[in-house]
């Protein structure tokens, strides 16, 4: 248990240090207060970059060690406040206990893994990518972009387990994010939708045996159609939200090729 806790406590780090950085140079939004959509935002940006590398080389190890502690250097350029510090390591610490219990309850781990995600991922390590890899393995078309996710995380400081912590960590991150929307929201259509999302994670994705591919598609479907609803009731429609929906509808198409519609 102590493990799962490290563990994810690294990887949250990193995955919101990503999301504000890349919100500080690029999108700009107003959510360096959400650290839960601050790490949905490292997560989409981290998968991205991955499969972009991927294209150049084998995600291996090395590479992998550059991409996930890449941010970490950066982040220690920036200087935040003594407020805003302690306000990060709160939310992590109480992420990682949300991670740990989660998993407690999980003894089995077999959501298609043996049969085509550990083998892809085993693939995107050792090769960069091979044009027509589904037809060498069939299963490997029904593959998504968080493959490429998890070859990151497999790297010096997670070791091989790392690749294990990509949905549970998705999962949590929508689940504080909803339920913070649902407590602090003030638009009722917002406060409707959130509580729909957490009886649909409460009931259908309580089970990390079977979240697969499938869950965290619709989950991010679900944020795509939050963010829309929220840019035209609280924020206007800005440039910034349309490059967050465009990030949103491109990350949900490489998750699912269905959401291509």
């Amino acid at each position: 248990m102590i493990e799962i806790f490290l563990k994810s406590l690294i990887i949250i780090f990193t995955v919101i240090t990503t999301g504000l950085i890349s919100n500080r140079y690029f999108f700009k939004l107003n959510i360096n207060q959400n650290f839960s959509e601050a790490g949905l935002l490292g997560i989409m940006v981290l998968s991205i970059i991955s499969f972009l590398f991927h294209f150049l080389t084998p995600l291996n190890v090395l590479i992998s060690n550059f991409i996930y502690i890449f941010p970490l250097i950066f982040i220690l350029t920036e200087r935040f406040s003594r407020k805003k510090i302690l306000e990060f390591s709160k939310f992590c610490l109480i992420f990682s206990t949300l991670i740990v219990l989660y998993l407690s309850f999980s003894n089995l781990y077999r959501p298609d893994a043996g049969w085509y995600h550990i083998p892809f991922s085993r693939l995107v390590s050792d090769f960069k990518i091979i044009a027509g890899t589904a037809s060498l393995h069939p299963m490997f078309g029904t593959t998504a972009i968080l493959q490429y996710l998890s070859s990151v995380f497999h790297n010096s400081i997670l070791g091989v387990n790392g690749i294990l912590f990509v949905n549970p960590i998705i999962l949590v991150l929508f689940l504080v994010f909803f339920f913070n929307n649902l407590m602090k929201e003030s638009q009722p259509i917002l406060k409707f939708l959130s509580l729909v999302v957490l009886f649909s994670i409460f009931v259908e994705m309580n089970r990390n045996s079977e979240l697969g591919n499938d869950a965290p598609g619709y989950l991010f479907y679900f944020y795509l159609i939050y963010v829309f609803m929220r840019s035209n009731l609280v924020d206007g429609y800005k440039n910034e939200r349309f490059k967050f929906l465009s990030l949103i509808s491109v990350f949900c198409f490489f998750i699912k090729s269905l959401y291509i519609f």
